[in-house]
């Protein structure tokens, strides 16, 4: 009796510090972070999606045309932070508890991003491109401007100045090099998109051609924009 009476201790402790276990494990706060993001760079240019899912971080980044793919085999989790790299390009992925914030660093150029997560029932579309104006032929603005399209007819971007010039005024204050966040939404049909800030004040109405939106207005002042969709 005594023998069987010991055992039986035994087992019952070590019940209870693997249950002790399960439960610290099960309460300690660490949950893990699913889904599909995406996004826009600027610096020079691109756009990338990311997945995150148990165990596993993968990215794909498009920039200056060559397309990068970056891996790890860890869990993002909530309130952490988790960092992918493949020696050219490191992404620093952080949970701040509320959202994920995402950051790059790609040698020689400073990088500003925007982070959407991507609904299965409405999945973001991402878009890289420009706008131009020309007056008597004078190219006098042109800004590169990246943008998502995501659930609830709303549009995430940023856009960058590159040129901002007037040639008749000498005292012109340029906002070349200028970078800003924007967003607003917009509304759609078969043949075009347009383009609303946060008050509902209209942008601009671009025509669907293949996987390009595009508009052009000539005259004394030529505006251009040519935004193409990016599929990674």
């Amino acid at each position: 009796m005594k023998k069987i009476k010991l055992l039986s201790m035994s087992m019952l402790a070590i019940l209870l510090f693997m249950t002790a276990c399960d439960t610290e494990d099960e309460t300690d706060g660490r949950y893990y972070i699913e889904g599909e993001y995406t996004g826009v760079l600027i610096g020079s240019t691109g756009s990338y999606t990311l997945n995150l899912e148990e165990g596993k971080v993968t990215a794909k980044v498009l920039f200056d045309n060559i397309i990068y793919n970056l891996s790890i085999n860890e869990s993002l989790y909530e309130g952490e932070s988790i960092t992918l790299t493949d020696g050219k390009i490191t992404i620093l992925l952080v949970d701040d508890g509320v959202d994920i914030n995402i950051s790059f660093n790609i040698p020689n150029h400073h990088i500003e991003s925007t982070i959407v997560l991507s609904e299965s029932s409405e999945p973001n579309r991402d878009y890289i491109g420009w706008t131009e104006n020309f007056r008597n032929g004078v190219k006098v603005y042109r800004t590169t401007v990246n943008l998502t399209l995501h659930q609830g007819k709303r549009w995430t971007g940023i856009e960058r100045v590159d040129v901002d010039v007037n040639p008749d005024d000498p005292n012109h204050e340029s906002d070349q090099g200028k970078i800003t966040k924007v967003n607003g939404t917009f509304s759609e049909d078969n043949s075009s998109i347009s383009f609303f800030f946060t008050d509902g004040s209209p942008i601009f109405t671009l025509i669907k051609v293949e996987n390009k939106l595009t508009v052009f207005e000539n005259g004394t002042t030529t505006f251009e924009v040519e935004l193409t969709r990016v599929d990674l």
